[in-house]
């Protein structure tokens, strides 16, 4: 088995750190003024823009549909992600979302004829309870934070299939996959939109009266955080492996709970502990089952 970089190792824990952090300029845009769905189209489109120029660095390589609908799977893991995000609780958001690599699990074993160990079983169980302890036993049903919770759960699912399909395909560029994601963003958050009927007139005339400060921030977090942060994660995808990718991923759950309970307060206790350790438990699961392949 190929050693793995170093460097691919650092960059990816990083990226997972400001991933958890992505909470803030949500959070922030909403304090603004701008609504749910606003805000996600408008980081999809901030993303998009900041994303187009490196399009030009080195060869796209081919595209095919599974790029297409991988690329509508991640973006709308990015669009989702930010709606729940203004909807409910960030710990539950995160948890929720982190039951991707469960998601994953079912589909390489369906799809992929991978087959099912111990260990993923065990990933399975742990992610199952994970939902039942976060949950509290009880669907949750009515309510924006009902529908966050379902909106996060299905941003996890909608990453694993998305990259799936991106990564089992034909490889392309970095860029061509980060511009790619940006645009499926854009597609799923103006879909909500337009089902919902159509940009908010309150968006509209923030938008208008404040363009400069809209302007900078799109600049600011297109170039120095969506961009580098998403093309980091997609390329450490293709350098280092799944179950590794899932355990140095876990630090976006840790960024995220820890920030979101410091600076925001909100409640961390018993229920949340139970549910981040599961959860996190679940990703390791595969970290053992690799270890153990590697010995033999």
């Amino acid at each position: 088995m190929t050693a793995v970089a170093p460097r691919a190792i650092g960059l990816v824990c990083v990226s997972a750190v400001l991933w958890g952090l992505y909470w803030m300029p949500v959070r922030a845009l909403e304090d603004v003024g701008l609504s749910a769905v606003s805000i996600s189209l408008f980081l999809g489109i901030t993303g998009l823009l900041a994303s187009v120029p490196f399009l030009f660095i080195g060869t796209i390589g081919k595209i095919g549909w599974r790029h297409v609908l991988g690329a509508l799977g991640i973006g709308s893991a990015f669009a989702l992600y930010g709606i729940a995000l203004t909807y409910t609780e960030i710990v539950r958001v995160v948890l929720l979302f982190y039951l991707a690599p469960a998601w994953s699990t079912i589909i390489e074993c369906v799809f992929f004829r991978r087959r099912l160990s111990i260990n993923s079983v065990l990933g399975l169980l742990f992610s199952f309870l994970g939902i039942v302890v976060i949950f509290r036993g009880e669907l949750p049903i009515a309510g924006l934070g009902a529908l966050g919770d379902w909106l996060a759960l299905f941003a996890g699912l909608s990453w694993s299939v998305g990259s799936a399909l991106m990564f089992s395909s034909q490889k392309i560029s970095v860029p061509a996959m980060t511009t790619a994601s940006f645009l499926g963003a854009i597609v799923i958050a103006g879909s909500a939109m337009m089902l919902g009927g159509g940009i908010n007139a309150g968006d509209l005339v923030l938008l208008q009266n404040r363009w400069p400060m809209f302007l900078l921030a799109a600049s600011l977090l297109g170039l120095f955080y969506l961009v580098p942060v998403s093309a980091i994660t997609l390329w450490g995808a293709t350098q280092i492996p799944p179950a590794m990718m899932s355990f140095l991923l876990t630090l976006e759950v840790i960024a995220a709970v820890a920030s979101s309970a410091l600076l925001l307060g909100e409640r961390f206790g018993w229920i949340e502990i139970i549910g981040t350790t599961l959860i996190i438990a679940a990703a390791l699961s595969e970290v053992v089952r690799v270890d153990k392949l590697k010995s033999v």
